[in-house]
């Protein structure tokens, strides 16, 4: 399994010339690059608290992130790929 998470562009437009490779500006702030997820999560809750739905969020789904996210410490720390254990059943491909 291979993960990539990106920045988010204000355009996908790329222009390369002999000065370099030029991207369009980045979206910075995290409500920006997060909003529709911020959105369903309080969807999420609201549905959780006024109309007695399940959590949609498992103790599986948060195990799993953190794995990748203890992987991606390690990988900045070491400088090298860190590759999840395909039979991690926290994991799912």
């Amino acid at each position: 399994m291979r993960l990539a998470v990106q920045s988010v562009h204000d355009h996908s437009s790329i222009v390369a010339d002999n000065a370099g490779i030029h991207l369009s500006q980045l979206l910075h702030s995290f409500p920006e690059r997060f909003d529709a997820a911020f959105a369903a999560e309080l969807d999420a809750f609201a549905d959780t608290i006024l109309l007695g739905k399940p959590w949609p969020i498992t103790s599986k789904d948060c195990i799993a992130v953190q794995l990748v996210c203890d992987a991606a410490k390690a990988s900045s720390d070491l400088n090298k790929p860190i590759h999840l254990e395909d039979s991690n059943p926290y994991i799912t491909k």
